[in-house]
């Protein structure tokens, strides 16, 4: 199909839309679009920013939130993809299995400078500083809602929780009982099923369990040919609700989930030639949280998890175990000051396998996180003005005691205007690679035929990055049926990790070639600016637009002394402008059509460039009863193929495609 008949295709449902809102009036079936109205999602309760519930207005951080229906309206078929819905978030796809999530710059594969959670499991991995996106999913219609925070965390969070968090929560099983079936199907989708049954196990305790199968097909390379980067994974899991005596709730919920993906990878000398490889992985995973709340104004938290993950792909391996502890207390002082103060302890063990293409220096290693944070909301004027006051203080095996306050004021000078700012202090702590690990990066050909090969070393030594932060913004809804909300920010990097190049040296086997070690140092300073605005607004009741834009600008440069020319150019990693637009119509007839448009700026590496890129995907549903729900998906309706963004590790990146699916969702 090309591009003129998919155009001819939107007019004609743009041309009829009028008649269909029309027609929706009268049969009143937009009941789930306005189910939130701009107020109920100004007011929705968000708790990442201060680790307590509070209204979203009231949040003096750039946050965003995903409901559920935002993301079954996406026609998002994993977590990522769900995430390019938020204005600020770079959401790139780097093969069939990987994707580059990031906030204000830094965007790689191993973002390390965003913190991820899944109802408050952290899924950073300290091996490399980041999140294997492959492996973060479930059930998306048990998710409740994406809380995103744009800027730092870590005063609440902890370490690396430097230029966002996301917060992944999932819906009580109280309120997923019954049956649920899905189903979808299309040219890249070859099978992603999943079945959730839930229940009661007394008066008083609820549960659900659920299994999910994903089999996606491969990209495709440069050439158009099959890249050989399909995967497929099993998923299965539960949780328990239970109301105790005493305003007491618990909470038990476990995963097991394994993963078999093939990719393209530059693993044997020269380290430029792509070769295929496979990642085999396996996590498991049990949470458990208790919480009690003798009053509105106090409540207590214990929350226990336990989490194996193994995985091996052609460059290494790595088996690893982590036991996390964290206590919460939140008391109402007086009328002015609402304290939340809690304790923390996390232990992490792993064993590695190393390669001809990362050897680590050790074979595993037991590390400890021990952490405190207190903060205070302090009320100036009722519902006029607050102040919020607080640190995070941990000890990490690797660099020791940090600490990473924050000061944030917001302003509400009239109820549909709300003014905020804030100054933060967020660390970036190195990962067991950056110390331990040599790492064969790229391959290149001299002129005259030899080879020589770029080698990362890694640093006992390596120091946390710090930043500093400060941020403001400014909410407002004009009217009922608009809201806007713009952030400008200045980040100050400190110690940014820089590669230090040293003497060439020659290697004889398996053939003769040079290797040119980069040790890893932090003499680089960064300055990251910008600012992000996205707003909303219901044209009918039954119609909403949605938009945002986002501009973000990176100027580094080295300390005296350092020899580094990589570090200086990540500028080109992340896309200076992003702009995207949805479009979500409740239609006669019980259809649904929702339109998501995106764009990302080119990334003008000079070796790997990526061009400006746009996507379109089209959601057509239609609610045949209220048991049974079908939908037809496009994605990248315009482009046969695209380049989102290029591999900054071994792996090797391809084009994404346009992919069509069609989704039959059951309930009973």
């Amino acid at each position: 199909m090309n591009k003129a008949v998919m155009l001819l295709i939107v007019a004609v449902i743009c041309l009829y839309m009028p008649a269909w809102c029309a027609n929706t009036e009268t049969t009143s079936n937009a009941a789930d679009l306005t189910q939130l109205s701009l107020e109920d999602l100004m007011n929705i309760q968000v708790t990442s920013v201060s680790k307590k519930a509070e209204r979203l207005s009231d949040s003096a951080a750039a946050v965003y939130v995903i409901t559920s229906d935002d993301i079954r309206r996406s026609g998002a078929t994993s977590i990522p993809e769900a995430l390019r819905m938020v204005p600020g978030l770079h959401v790139a796809k780097i093969d069939s299995n990987k994707w580059t999530v990031s906030c204000r710059g830094f965007s790689e594969r191993y973002t390390n400078k965003l913190l991820v959670m899944i109802d408050g499991r952290s899924v950073y991995t300290p091996l490399f500083a980041g999140v294997y996106w492959d492996m973060q999913d479930t059930m998306l219609e048990d998710i409740d809602r994406i809380e995103v925070i744009r800027g730092p965390g870590a005063t609440m969070w902890g370490a690396n929780a430097v230029n966002g968090v996301i917060n992944i929560i999932t819906k009580n099983s109280l309120d997923t009982g019954g049956t649920l079936a899905t189903e979808c199907t299309g040219n890249l989708a070859k099978g992603i099923g999943s079945i959730r049954y839930g229940g009661r196990l007394s008066n008083n305790a609820t549960y659900r369990v659920y299994g999910k199968h994903i089999d996606w097909d491969n990209a495709v390379d440069v050439d158009g040919q099959s890249a050989t980067d399909e995967w497929k994974q099993n998923r299965r899991g539960f949780r328990v609700d239970w109301d105790l005596a005493d305003s007491s709730s618990l909470m038990v919920q476990g995963d097991f989930y394994s993963e078999v993906a093939q990719q393209g990878a530059k693993l044997e000398p020269t380290f430029s030639i792509i070769s295929k490889d496979q990642v085999d992985a396996t996590e498991s995973d049990v949470l458990a949280k208790w919480t009690h709340s003798p009053s509105p104004l106090s409540s207590t938290d214990i929350q226990v998890y336990y989490d194996h993950t193994n995985r091996v792909e052609g460059a290494y391996g790595e088996d690893r175990n982590t036991v996390d502890l964290d206590f919460q207390n939140r008391q109402t002082l007086d009328p002015r000051h609402e304290l939340v103060w809690g304790l923390g302890y996390r232990q992490s063990s792993n064993s590695l396998i190393s390669s001809q293409v990362i050897n680590f220096d050790i074979p595993g290693e037991t590390t400890h996180l021990y952490s405190a944070f207190c903060q205070d909301d302090i009320t100036l004027a009722e519902n006029r003005s607050k102040l919020t006051i607080g640190s995070k203080f941990e000890h990490n095996s690797y660099t020791g005691y940090e600490i990473q306050p924050n000061i944030r004021f917001l302003w509400t000078p009239q109820p549909q205007h709300t003014v905020w700012a804030s100054v933060s202090r967020a660390v970036r702590t190195p990962s067991l690679a950056e110390r331990n690990a040599q790492f064969n990066w790229v391959g290149h050909i001299f002129p005259d035929g030899n080879y020589y090969v770029t080698q990362i070393i890694g640093n006992e030594n390596f120091k946390p990055e710090e930043l500093t932060a400060y941020e403001v913004g400014y909410r407002v809804q004009p009217s009922e049926r608009a809201s806007l909300d713009w952030t400008a920010y200045y980040n100050v990097y400190d110690n940014y990790r820089s590669f230090e190049p040293g003497a060439p040296q020659i290697v004889m086997t398996p053939f003769i070639y040079a290797v040119i070690p980069l040790t890893i140092n932090n003499l680089v300073n960064v300055n990251v600016y910008g600012w992000e605005v996205s707003g909303k607004y219901n044209i009918a009741d039954n119609w909403r637009l949605s938009s945002g834009y986002t501009y973000c600008r990176l100027d580094m440069s080295t300390d005296p002394g350092s020899a580094d020319i990589f570090s200086v150019n990540n500028d080109v990693y992340y896309p200076h402008k992003q702009f995207q637009f949805q479009s979500s119509m409740d239609l006669a007839k019980n259809f649904e059509m929702d339109i998501n448009y995106y764009y990302s700026g080119p990334l003008i590496d000079i070796t790997f460039p990526v061009p400006k890129w746009s996507r379109t995907d089209l959601r057509l549903g239609w609610k045949k009863s209220e048991t049974t729900e079908i939908s037809l998906g496009i994605q990248n309706l315009f482009n046969n193929r695209h380049k989102e963004t290029f591999a900054t590790t071994y792996e090797e990146a391809t084009y994404t495609t346009r992919s069509i699916f069609g989704k039959l969702t059951w309930r009973h």
